[in-house]
């Protein structure tokens, strides 16, 4: 049998040999020889599968960071933590002066249409006043004549 299914992922029999393989050598027990030996008959290709990740665990080695590195690391991402936070205070102060800003603009148009309101009424009285004059005017006239 094949190790791999058609759509090139490993069959489920394999994956759980697989896994149960992996975890023996995270525990630190070498099981390659005993699981190679039980499914070689259905899975040949299996047993190379198993040694590469036997070397793999072998030659991993886990790695301690130099503490000069982990404070450098630190200080590095304190500073771009405050140059973000400070950015971030920009923006809001920014953005709180544009609202008083755009606040101020509404007042004063707000003033001006008001003015400009104004005006026209005072226009439109002013018109009328004058066409009342301007009859009384012509009455004078007509009655004069």
């Amino acid at each position: 049998m094949e190790i791999f299914s058609r759509d090139r992922k490993l069959t489920p029999i394999v994956e759980d040999v697989v896994d149960q393989h992996a975890e023996s050598l995270s525990r630190g027990q070498d099981t390659t020889d005993k699981i190679a030996a039980q499914y070689n008959e259905s899975f040949p290709a299996l047993d190379g599968l198993l040694k590469v990740a036997q070397r793999l665990q072998n030659t991993l080695v886990p790695v301690e960071p130099e503490e000069e590195f982990v404070t450098d690391l630190q200080s590095r991402l304190e500073k771009i933590q405050t140059r973000r936070i400070r950015s971030a205070n920009r923006l809001a102060s920014w953005r709180g002066r544009a609202g008083q800003s755009s606040r101020s603009w509404g007042a004063i148009v707000s003033v001006i249409a008001v003015i400009a309101l104004a005006a026209q009424v005072l226009g439109s009285i002013l018109m009328v006043v004058m066409i009342f004059m301007g009859n009384k005017r012509r009455r004078r006239t007509a009655a004069s004549a």
